[in-house]
């Protein structure tokens, strides 16, 4: 392919990406393409790549498909993934990029997931103003370099990751209320609060208290609507939770057990071993 030529500030850094302390920049940018500019196919290492458009319309290439852009589109690229923009004749694409490389257990895990969740590229648009104004400042630090920049950096790139996974999991949920019934909605709100309380529920009993249910009741259709019992679902959230803490490295084993109610770190241990097939110690950083 050839790449015609737009207007572009790019600044590039791939091989030797910016630590930033959890993240490392890539790239990040602003293109204004002239009609038909090609962007040439290029493979998304370890990187993700965000496409913010600001104006005009693009074809863009990822894994074998051709997904249409417009005006406010986010188009969100996954490591892995063949990568590449056809701009419209008519009306040719202007356009933000970033480009970065997650080392924070804290955003890889749950970006990693949905990169499993929206394989297919038609899945991948989001829309987020946030985003749009966050990326302007990312390319301002870049070009002024004023004291703390790169201490701005991170805070700005983590805040745009954070912007994508709450869209992300808003896709997901409307995805999946307009398929679910009543039961599965109820279940998928248990879910979400056993989620998001993990470190603060010792047991099942408090969700009774939540949900007005007793316990017999909500396991019996837990298990009827999911095909997995609550407290199967309910020990896994832990222990996934718990191999994040090892693997980041600053718990002991014993203080990963105390933050997850395990009564003691043997007890942890061993649930740990049934589970990932190795011991904590010998996965912890």
């Amino acid at each position: 392919m050839v790449e015609l030529k737009g207007y572009k500030i790019c600044n590039q850094y791939f091989e030797d990406p910016v630590d930033l302390g959890g993240i490392r920049l890539v790239q990040a940018g602003r293109y204004y393409c002239s009609p038909g500019t090609i962007v040439t196919d290029h493979f998304h290492d370890e990187y993700y790549e965000l496409t913010v458009v600001n104006g005009g319309s693009a074809t863009v290439f990822t894994n074998d498909k051709y997904i249409q852009v417009k005006k406010n589109d986010i188009f969100v690229s996954f490591p892995n993934d063949t990568h590449g923009i056809v701009a419209s004749v008519e009306d040719p694409i202007q356009y933000d990029h970033l480009a970065f490389i997650i080392n924070k257990k804290e955003l890889s895990e749950p970006m990693r997931k949905i990169s499993v969740e929206h394989a297919d590229p038609e899945s991948r648009i989001i829309y987020d103003r946030r985003i749009h104004s966050l990326l302007v400042d990312i390319i301002g630090e870049l070009a002024n370099r004023q004291a703390y920049y790169k201490e701005s950096l991170l805070y700005t790139i983590c805040n745009i990751i954070i912007c994508v996974i709450r869209k992300f999991r808003e896709k997901s949920l409307e995805s999946f209320s307009e398929n679910a019934s009543e039961n599965e909605r109820f279940c998928n709100r248990i879910m979400n609060y056993v989620d998001a309380n993990i470190y603060d529920l010792e047991n099942l009993n408090n969700l009774t208290q939540i949900t007005n249910y007793n316990y017999n009741y909500l396991s019996s259709m837990f298990k009827k609507t999911t095909g997995s019992t609550l407290r199967d679902y309910f020990l896994n959230r832990k222990l996934e939770t718990a191999d994040v803490l090892v693997k980041e490295g600053k718990l002991k084993i014993y203080e990963v057990a105390e933050k997850l109610h395990y009564s003691s770190a043997d007890a942890f241990t061993k649930a740990y071993k049934k589970k990932f097939g190795v011991s904590p110690k010998s996965n912890k950083n």
